[in-house]
Formats: structure tokens, C-alpha cells, sequence
């Protein structure tokens, strides 16, 4: 019996330091945005022949592919396909990635190829008003202090990080809880 507390008790301790490395893993990884790479078509942060190939089958019109043409210029699925930036997606820029993936290590650091199109997108805190202090009044009326209205819509949203957190923390319970109750079913 108490080997079998011992195990729940270790499971239970597992459990909950494997959520906390988790729920930094995932806080941190939410709040890091990266921006899209030049010729990685598919979006899966390399570029590879799979890039070249995708563009290929768009330009092919094969049927799931997007069509270049009639995209607008400034999204980032036409930008990380417009590798030679010519402002067409083209038969040229799956060439290009090609050349790119058979070149040397010293070519491919010196092209813009496999490089972010943008900064990445951080988000950041909303900034917050300096108080002002109100303006003096002429001595002839009385000071008056402004009335303070609340804020409507005022509420914070709880952040990513927030969420997960909340949402580990209730898986950590149920476990917990489900470790209880089996551990009193078994001492019966």
C-alpha cells in the first residue's frame, strides 16, 4: 500500500514540475513572434526544395496552390515568393531558391534568401499616459477637483501566458484530485 502512495505521489510530483516547464515553454514561445523567411513558400521556417517545388505547382495552377497573380503584392505569402523581387511570383524565383539550396555556405550568408522579410512582431505593452495635472483656475472661482469617471472596457484581458498558466493549473488540480480518489479506492 505504501509503494502504491509512494508511485501516485511521485507521478503527482512529475506531473506538476513537467506543467511548469511547460507552461514557461509555451508563455515564452507566444510572446516571441518571428517573421516570415524569404523563399520559405510552405512556412515551415526552412527553406528547402519543397519552396522551389511549391512555387512550381502555383505557377502550374495545380489545384490547393495559391495563385500569385491575382495576390496583392504586400501580403507575406507573395513577399517570401518573390524571392528575386521582381514583383512577380515567376518560374525565375523557384530557380532562385534552387541555386540558392546547391551554392555554398559563404553564398547562402550572403543572400537574402533564408533571411526574415521583416522585423518580427513583438507585442509590447500598451504605453501608458503621463498624468497631467489639471490647468489653475483664476483665482475669482473655486478650485474644483475633476471627477474621476471609471473607464469603461477598462478590464484587462488575461495574456497567453495568463491563459496557459490557468490552464495547467486546472489540469494540475484534476490530476491531483484523480490521485486522491484512487489512492482511497485502493486503501479500501
Amino acid at each position: 500500500m505504501k509503494q502504491i502512495k509512494r508511485a501516485v505521489s511521485i507521478a503527482l510530483v512529475l506531473t506538476m514540475i513537467l506543467s511548469m516547464f511547460s507552461i514557461n515553454f509555451i508563455a515564452a514561445s507566444a510572446e516571441t513572434a518571428t517573421a516570415p523567411l524569404l523563399g520559405d513558400v510552405d512556412g515551415d521556417g526552412t527553406v528547402d526544395i519543397f519552396d522551389a517545388t511549391k512555387i512550381q505547382r502555383s505557377l502550374a495552377q495545380m489545384p490547393g496552390e495559391l495563385n500569385y497573380a491575382a495576390m496583392e503584392k504586400d501580403r507575406d505569402e507573395f513577399l517570401v515568393a518573390d524571392v528575386d523581387k521582381d514583383g512577380t511570383v515567376d518560374i525565375f524565383d523557384a530557380t532562385a531558391i534552387q541555386r540558392w539550396l546547391a551554392s555554398s555556405e559563404a553564398d547562402k550568408a550572403a543572400s537574402p534568401i533564408g533571411k526574415a522579410i521583416r522585423e518580427p512582431v513583438v507585442p509590447t505593452e500598451p504605453e501608458t499616459q503621463p498624468e497631467t495635472e489639471p490647468e489653475t483656475q483664476p483665482e475669482t472661482q473655486p478650485e474644483t477637483q475633476p471627477e474621476t469617471q471609471p473607464q469603461t472596457g477598462g478590464e484587462e484581458h488575461p495574456q497567453t501566458g495568463d491563459t496557459t498558466v490557468a490552464m495547467f493549473a486546472v489540469i494540475a488540480v484534476l490530476t491531483l484530485g484523480a490521485a486522491v480518489v484512487f489512492a482511497k479506492k485502493r486503501a479500501f
